[in-house]
């Protein structure tokens, strides 16, 4: 080979890893064609290329269908025959983050547990479903079999939603999907936004495939669900819309995890704390504390990253965040054990969920103040 020093030029950036990924779809079923490994598929083609057309898993296919026409952009689909923890193994940490989701299990406590399970131990968010035909009542039962561990994990979300035939199908009928096809394409949409603590509701993520919602909440029963551990759809205004992006957490001032978005972007924080911790490991840990204060700079800047995103609370950056590397966290023990630590203090912004508006009236006589 020459002598000397060759540079090589590109019109972009190298891909960044699968922890960059957060909008990805974890989704295992007991689907009747394809791979009992996970096949990444970014499009329903891909879908009938890996698994099977319509005709030959109409549950997969209109699953993906609307996910995709959602929004969503990249999922990884295993199929199982024996069980969906097994399913779920093999959606493996090096997969990176997102969401999981398992619509062929029967929406039960264990069901429930065996996937916030999964996303606390894989650094990722689990969607939960109710049944197609569970009204309101029957949501708040399910909201109730929510395991108390590792709740902050994932959430519930219902009812299911009402979707046009396929397309190209003659004399097709109205199609009614699981609530977290769309749920995880909303997220999807809310991701590439660039905040990662953006809660996938409201009027800035409209349904733009669905055209309804198999069962229909009054305004009264989703304020009863929400508290109750259960998020809803509603149409406001005439736009339809996820209208809820709580976990079962009980709202309480010292936790910020009861709200869905706060916990996705704390899995957001983690997937890049990885990546940054990672070239740093085999470097000398020096005495001068050089490379504890070059980690410290790399973390400060992926906070204030998500601080000018709004995604930290906070008049100022140091109100918002605080990365520690000094001696009281890297003692000379710590040195000889070959560890070098940071420790990493957070604000995560909470979502309004709440609007309250004073309108005053003042005669024509009077003044306004």
């Amino acid at each position: 080979m020459p002598l000397g020093v060759e540079v090589t030029t590109s019109t972009a950036p190298a891909a960044r890893g699968a922890y960059s990924q957060t909008d990805t779809l974890f989704l295992a079923g007991d689907w009747s064609a394809g791979s009992e490994v996970p096949v990444l598929v970014r499009s329903i083609a891909d879908v009938e290329v890996s698994f099977a057309d319509r005709s030959g898993d109409e549950a997969l296919w209109d699953y993906l269908d609307v996910f995709f026409r959602e929004g969503g952009r990249r999922a990884y689909v295993v199929k199982y025959d024996t069980g969906v923890d097994d399913a779920l193994a093999l959606f493996t940490d090096d997969l990176g983050p997102g969401q999981v989701a398992a619509p062929s299990e029967a929406n039960d406590a264990t069901t429930y547990g065996l996937l916030l399970d999964h996303a606390q131990a894989n650094n990722r968010f689990a969607l939960l479903d109710v049944d197609d035909d569970d009204d309101d009542a029957a949501m708040a039962t399910k909201a109730g079999l929510i395991p108390a561990e590792n709740n902050e994990y994932g959430a519930l979300f219902g009812s299911w939603v009402a979707v046009p035939a396929p397309a190209g199908v003659v004399g097709g009928t109205e199609r009614s999907v699981h609530a977290s096809a769309v749920i995880a394409a909303l997220i999807a949409r809310a991701d590439a936004l660039g905040n990662p603590n953006r809660a996938a509701a409201g009027r800035d993520f409209p349904l733009q495939y669905a055209t309804g919602f198999a069962v229909v909440v009054t305004t009264g029963q989703r304020d009863t669900l929400l508290n109750a551990g259960c998020n809803t759809f509603a149409l406001k205004l005439g736009v339809l819309q996820n209208y809820g992006f709580q976990t079962s957490v009980v709202q309480d001032v010292n936790t910020p995890f009861w709200q869905a978005n706060a916990s996705r972007a704390r899995m957001w924080l983690v997937s890049f704390a990885r990546e940054i911790g990672e070239p740093y490991v085999f470097k000398n840990l020096d005495g001068k504390g050089r490379l504890a204060r070059a980690l410290q700079s790399d973390l400060d800047a992926l906070c204030l990253r998500l601080y000018n995103l709004d995604g930290l609370y906070g008049e100022t950056p140091a109100d918002a965040f605080v990365v520690e590397v000094g001696s009281a966290v890297n003692t000379i023990d710590d040195v000889a054990a070959g560890e070098l630590n940071a420790v990493v203090e957070v604000r995560f912004s909470l979502h309004a969920k709440r609007i309250l508006i004073d309108l005053v009236s003042v005669p024509v006589t009077g003044v306004v103040s």
